[in-house]
């Protein structure tokens, strides 16, 4: 070969054995992937799974899911014009709170980290089992013990899944008391 010449090199065959292995390998991954990481969980070269991907890439045309590179690496995803339908198959149901419990629900975000016994006495009946329900709901969440009052009794906060449904940043972005009763 002359110097500065560059050899020619002839595509890489495909392995019809790890295409499926690499569709496997990102669909149970659920996130993104590097060549490298397919590689290694495979036990084969780099340049093997780069070839397989876009073999997998070819083959996922015209398919419901289609093989994107982002961030570096590679992802199974939805091909964009299905995605509002999976949206609203994934869509979780309406939530449907009873008064009691929104009632509850409203005094914890409001007044978190609170006891029961604080707010039994906001509302002036027994919260046990509504309390209860919004801990199963994954709405509310234990907070601790409140180390100042005799018993030490558990202590009550909203939760991450409370901050979603509602569609909130975080807790201060709640609406202040003065702004509901105007």
């Amino acid at each position: 070969m002359v110097e500065g010449e560059t050899q020619a090199t002839e595509p890489m065959e495909v392995d019809e054995t790890l295409v499926p292995l690499a569709e496997a390998l990102l669909f149970a991954a659920g996130r993104v992937v590097t060549t490298a990481e397919l590689a290694t969980a495979a036990q084969v070269e780099p340049a093997a799974m780069e070839t397989a991907l876009t073999g997998l890439e070819a083959g996922l045309v015209g398919r419901g899911v289609a093989l994107l590179r982002l961030a570096g690496g590679w992802r199974l995803a939805t091909r964009p014009e299905f995605v509002e339908p999976v949206r609203e198959l994934l869509k979780p149901p309406a939530m449907r709170l009873s008064p009691a419990r929104l009632e509850t629900l409203a005094i914890v975000a409001y007044r978190q980290p609170v006891s029961r016994a604080e707010v039994e006495a906001v509302r002036g009946v027994d919260c046990s089992a509504t309390l209860r329900a919004l801990l199963e709901l994954d709405l509310v969440e234990l907070r601790g013990r409140r180390q100042d009052k005799p018993g030490r009794p558990l202590t009550y906060g909203t939760s991450v899944r409370f901050l979603e449904e509602f569609g909130l940043a975080g807790i201060e972005d709640l609406p202040r008391l003065e702004e509901l009763e105007s």
